[in-house]
């Protein structure tokens, strides 16, 4: 699924609440607004996703590779985050966006 295109000119978001997506690999993804609460990420290869204002909150995001992603004003709030990349971010992540 690699260079996927998920915004819609019309202005709907997609939504992929509680989807099962390991081991995916959408490098280079423009995913920007998608809904991905409680999704199942695991191991999924994010390089380089327009996840701009995305909905990760509560997503299982372990071993993610998020390297040049971009992020700003994602929510990540209650994801699992152990073990992903965060190299290249195009803009920091905020405080409220973080995960302990």
């Amino acid at each position: 699924m690699r260079g996927c295109y998920f915004e819609d000119p019309a202005g709907s978001r997609a939504n992929m609440e509680g989807a099962l997506m390991k081991n995916v690999d959408l490098e280079g993804s423009h995913m920007a607004g998608v809904n991905l609460r409680v999704a199942t990420l695991k191991n999924a290869n994010l390089q380089n996703c327009d996840l701009r204002g995305a909905v990760l909150a509560g997503a299982d995001l372990e071993n993610c590779d998020l390297t040049g992603c971009d992020l700003q004003e994602a929510n990540l709030r209650g994801a699992n985050l152990k073990g992903a990349t965060f190299e290249l971010m195009l803009h920091p992540l905020h405080m409220a966006q973080a995960v302990r």
